[in-house]
Formats: structure tokens, C-alpha cells, sequence
């Protein structure tokens, strides 16, 4: 006898009204859904969520993470945000996305030994792929 519970809701099988999720390319959603035991209205929320708190951020992060850190603390900021996202697109099925936060991420941790060109290369790596995943969602999460 098994002591796990079903998943709530079977990938491919909508349940309670829940529609079925929209193609999101670049996403692992097959991933994402394991993480949050398959509930598919959990995840599109999730993802609605990640749009309108970044969405609006783009342009500020991507200035930050394609210029050089001036400080110490403005490096630790940034760090931090790296981290952020490297978790976030964890949670949301990003695998270019957490790929980039964990590299910079890393590198921002021993700033000594990375140069000014690897920060600039690493910072629009992850803005790029920040943006990449806000138009997706953008376009399958239009407004209401």
C-alpha cells in the first residue's frame, strides 16, 4: 500500500474547470508541474505572478545586470537578485534562465575572479533570458 497521494491534477487532464495549460516554449513544464505535484491552476498562477512582478522590472534589471557592479553592495544586490531568479525559475521550469542566475550567481560570490567583460557576459545572459521568459508568458497570459 501506498502512503503518497495522487497528484491533484494529471498533466493533460484539467480538472475543475482548470484550463489546460498554453504552450510555453523554453519552459520545462513537465518539471515545474512535478514540483508543485502536478497542479496545473497552481502553476498558471505561479506564472502569472513571476509576469507581473518582473514584468514591470525588465528594463531596471537589465540595466543593472549589463553594467558594471560600482560597489561592493550594488555586487551583493545584485547577487541577491541573481539567487532570487535562480530560484524562481526553478519553481517556473526556466532551464536557461536558472542556468544563467546560478552562473552569475557563482560568479558574483568571488567577484576577484571573474573580469569586467565576464560580469557584462553573464549579466545579459541573464537579462536575456529574464526577457525571453516574460515575453512567453506575456503572450500566453495576455490581459484580461
Amino acid at each position: 500500500m501506498s502512503n503518497t497521494l495522487p497528484p491533484q491534477n494529471p498533466i493533460g487532464a484539467p480538472a475543475g474547470g482548470v484550463p489546460a495549460l498554453p504552450d510555453l516554449p523554453g519552459f520545462d513544464t513537465t518539471a515545474a508541474l512535478k514540483l508543485l505535484n502536478n497542479n496545473q491552476k497552481l502553476y498558471g498562477n505561479v506564472l502569472k505572478r513571476f509576469l507581473g512582478q518582473y514584468e514591470p522590472l525588465l528594463a531596471q534589471m537589465t540595466a543593472q545586470f549589463t553594467s558594471l557592479p560600482g560597489s561592493p553592495e550594488e555586487l551583493e544586490l545584485l547577487q541577491r537578485e541573481a539567487h532570487t531568479l535562480k530560484g524562481l525559475s526553478g519553481t517556473i521550469g526556466h532551464p536557461a534562465m536558472h542556468e544563467a542566475a546560478v552562473k552569475y550567481d557563482a560568479a558574483a560570490k568571488v567577484p576577484d575572479q571573474h573580469n569586467q567583460a565576464e560580469f557584462k557576459e553573464l549579466g545579459q545572459a541573464l537579462a536575456d533570458t529574464l526577457a525571453q521568459a516574460l515575453n512567453v508568458l506575456k503572450a500566453a497570459f495576455p490581459p484580461a
